[in-house]
């Protein structure tokens, strides 16, 4: 294949086509136009631009992405929106303050570096005098400087917290958290107000501590810590407004021609401080932050939701392109792909490209789905509450929720032929449910299952395969098996050290996964075989393509140089599912950046895949949703070996190259066209045995392979053919 794509390889053997990808074949569907979260969103010049986890994205009406990299000077991801503040332009610079109390300048306000201003104490509010910008913080913190590059720091007379700093126009002046104001004509020499009443804020007997003022250059706006706002003239009369009860985590803007506080549930504009009028940005609460820039504010909220306006009272709303939190669990019925997660989120889609987000009629977080042929269902509990949910849904648009299940935590869903199977944990341990269409169940708990809990379910056509725990100890891994989802029988992992995370019937056997970095694989669900992998990976779904069989997780959180590291997706693909290829995805999803809602350490972990016959899905942590087009190229092989006790087979996109005996890095391969010209691969060596060749990025067309390895031949035709 050309025009920039690559044949993926796949082998003919005894008549069965095997099928392959790589990182590369993967593509980001959701959520866009990043995995990473949405750290701020700020106008700049012409446009939006938005920070993904510390990468940079600029669009001209939030609708349409391009991506600009990380912040190439200071090669960190301190964004420009939500935690920048008192932005203050002169000259040909831009001088500001982010929320850990640094100084930071830009030539663009885009690429910000960060300044020294030879004080460690968390910086507050920032003035610029036309001759020398003024900064203050905590601990009686002053620094002076005439351009921003070189500070002095300068001695109030106060240890006091110092909230506020403006020029009037004559003076210097600085207002602590007890509403203390101090004067200054030049930064240097400090003094009261004129008399000591004046000092010393009341407003008319509030005993109020002032988070923030804004001066207009005619009157000064106080943001009291109760929500009451406070306005001046003259720092001597005061008027008192409340707008809320409390107020919690507020931001204040001055647009130069109007106010704007953005609670974390409403938003108000005001012209003059006093009189306010509530506004509908068009975006859900709660709202998290709002920037002034440019000429535009733009409000941001907790679903990463954004809304811009040029004057406050005109707002375009824009939604994120896909959920934000994990999707645990996607579905193929035939025609339709169905992922279910938290939130009650629940997403469509026909090809994997192109998702839609139905209303599933609940905020619980959803588990487990399962397809019957003519039904879907799907089960969880409320996050909150802890209530019983399952939903139930003929075309995956319409969902209905059954108001006759058993109160019980449920965690795993299946199909068995004729009858819903679910599984989790009830008052008295292990619980089973049953259901013919979803809606009205029936619950028993095994006696095999007191003080336990099963933790997932699956059909392997013959018998139920689940996994189950101590409830006290969360440990003694049990792999149980049902003909009949009544009678249940136990094989306790004697000797695991981590748990069992899931159990999947994969053609003619079944295979369980470990969060240790094994994958068991078992014929009958009782006699079970262990297979190691590497590198460490947590896995938590697996499914089959072609004759393959890949499986999902994470990566293990790591501590670099004393940094914690959160994981990253990982994916791993098998032939027979004894040997096992690691795939690590951060060349796709990028550096993770943030915990998933449970506050792990998972970052973006896939938690579940499936295959469509022609796409593999895979969904996880963060509302991730990748997929890979799976497109058979025959391997034909002609003649036979020269030594029959060396063979090929297909794992992955590679060809692996097993040998009679150890010693792989003495291994001589090459593969030729018939032209005689040597085809150059990347080789590895993945056992004392084994070499892993791949064939990404060959033509169609007739080559020979040729091992040599301790004075041993082996040499073989194929012809890779669309």
């Amino acid at each position: 294949m050309k025009n920039g794509h690559h044949f993926l390889p796949a082998l003919i053997l005894s008549g069965c086509v095997s099928f392959s990808f790589s990182q590369s074949d993967w593509v980001v569907r959701s959520p866009l136009p990043s995995v990473n979260p949405l750290d701020s969103v700020f106008w700049y010049q012409d446009g939006l631009v938005a920070v993904f986890g510390g990468t940079y994205f600029s669009s001209p009406d939030g609708d349409a992405w391009t991506r600009l990299g990380k912040n190439p000077d200071s090669g960190s991801s301190s964004d420009t929106g939500s935690k920048l503040s008192n932005v203050i332009h002169m000259d040909s610079q831009y001088v500001a303050l982010d929320n850990k109390g640094n100084v930071l300048g830009s030539t663009d306000s885009l690429h910000w570096t960060t300044l020294r201003s030879g004080s460690t104490n968390l910086l507050r509010s920032m003035a610029w005098t036309g001759t020398q910008l003024i900064a203050v913080g905590k601990n009686g913190t002053v620094i002076t400087s005439p351009q921003g590059k070189y500070w002095t720091v300068r001695d109030p007379g106060t240890n006091a917290n110092l909230v506020f700093v403006h020029w009037t126009g004559t003076a210097i002046a600085v207002v602590d958290e007890h509403a203390t104001v101090l004067t200054s004509p030049d930064g240097i020499a400090w003094g009261s107000m004129a008399s000591d009443s004046a000092c010393t804020l009341s407003f008319s007997g509030q005993n109020e501590i002032v988070d923030y003022f804004i001066w207009t250059g005619s009157r000064i706006v106080g943001f009291c810590n109760e929500g009451r706002i406070q306005t001046t003239s003259d720092f001597n009369t005061w008027t008192s407004t409340r707008l809320v009860a409390h107020a919690t985590y507020p931001n204040y803007l001055w647009t130069g021609s109007r106010f704007m506080i953005c609670y974390p549930d409403s938003l108000f504009t005001s012209i003059d401080g006093e009189t306010w009028s509530q506004i509908d940005p068009g975006i859900p609460v709660p709202f998290k932050s709002m920037t002034w820039q440019n000429g535009h504010l733009v409000l941001l909220n907790e679903k990463e939701d954004f809304s811009y306006s040029e004057d406050g009272l005109k707002w375009i709303g824009k939604h994120r392109m896909g959920v934000t939190q994990p999707l645990r669990s996607v579905v193929w019925t035939g025609t339709l792909l169905v992922a279910v997660g938290d939130s009650g989120n629940i997403v469509t889609s026909t090809d994997g490209a192109v998702w839609d987000r139905m209303n599933s009629g609940t905020t619980a977080g959803l588990k487990s789905i399962a397809w019957s042929g003519d039904r879907l269902v799907a089960v969880g509990n409320d996050t909150h509450s802890g209530a019983t949910v399952a939903l139930a849904s003929a075309d995956g648009i319409s969902w209905r929720q059954s108001d006759s299940i058993t109160s019980a935590i449920l965690n795993g869903v299946t199909w068995d032929g004729k009858e819903f199977v679910v599984v989790g944990r009830g008052s008295e341990g292990g619980i089973v449910l049953r259901s013919e269409d979803g809606l009205k169940w029936i619950s028993w708990t095994p006696p095999e299952m007191s003080q336990k809990v099963f933790k997932c379910v699956t059909w392997t056509g013959s018998q139920f395969l689940a996994i189950g725990e101590n409830t006290r100890l969360y440990a003694n891994p049990t792999i149980y098996t049902s003909s009949d989802g009544v009678l249940w029988k136990g094989q306790t992992r004697s000797g695991e050290s981590w748990s069992l995370t899931s159990v999947k019937s994969i053609g003619s056997q079944s295979v369980a996964m470990v969060s240790d970095s094994t994958i068991l694989t078992s014929s009958d669900g009782i006699s079970w075989t262990s297979h190691s992998f590497s590198p460490s990976a947590y896995l938590y779904d697996v499914a089959s393509f072609g004759n393959q069989i890949i499986a999902v997780g994470s990566t293990w959180a790591t501590i670099q140089q004393g940094v914690l590291m959160v994981a990253g997706a990982t994916i791993l693909t098998s032939a027979d599912g004894v040997s096992w290829i690691n795939h690590p995805m951060e060349g796709i999803l990028g550096e993770p950046t943030r915990l998933s809602n449970e506050n792990t350490l998972d970052g973006n972990a896939l938690l579940s895949v499936t295959s469509t016959g022609t796409t593999l899905v895979a969904v996880g942590n963060h509302g991730i949703i990748l997929t890979s087009q799976i497109e058979p190229i025959p391997v034909k092989f002609r003649g036979a070996p020269v030594n029959p006790d060396i063979s090929l087979r297909l794992v992955g996109a590679h060809l692996e190259v097993i040998l009679p005996n150890s010693g792989t890095k003495d291994a001589k391969v090459e593969i030729y066209d018939l032209g005689g010209h040597k085809k150059v691969f990347a080789k590895e060596s993945i056992s004392d045995n084994r070499i892993s060749l791949s064939l990404r990025g060959f033509e169609r067309g007739v080559y020979v392979f040729k091992t040599e390895f301790t004075g041993k031949h082996f040499v073989r035709e194929f012809s890779l053919v669309r």
